[in-house]
């Protein structure tokens, strides 16, 4: 019994912790926020792909048979292409031009 409530402490006590992430984004400047936030998109995108491997496609293959890996990767190859794509023209766009505001 008093490991439910060690567990149900500590749980709380972490998701405490993790919610003082919105303070340490203040402290670390909008510059240094900026660099991070590619690499947390990143790892936002690698963990809900990863939980989609490990967890739903296999359980999707039971009742698709064998050729929804096929269409699954398919799909991943497409969006990779079309992403990559996209990104090329956006680089070879000139930058739009700067607007300077005086004040009077």
């Amino acid at each position: 019994m008093l490991n439910i409530y060690l567990y149900a402490i500590a749980s709380v006590l972490a998701v405490s912790i993790i919610s003082l992430i919105g303070i340490f984004a203040v402290i670390i400047g909008r510059d240094n926020l900026n660099k991070m936030v590619m690499m947390l998109i990143g790892l936002s995108a690698g963990a809900l792909l990863g939980d989609s491997f490990l967890h739903l496609i296999p359980e999707a293959v039971q009742d698709g048979g064998p050729n929804l890996w096929l269409w699954l990767l398919a799909g991943i190859l497409t969006f990779f292409i079309l992403e990559k794509s996209c990104i090329g023209a956006i680089a070879t766009c000139p930058p739009p031009p700067t607007i300077r505001i005086q004040s009077a």
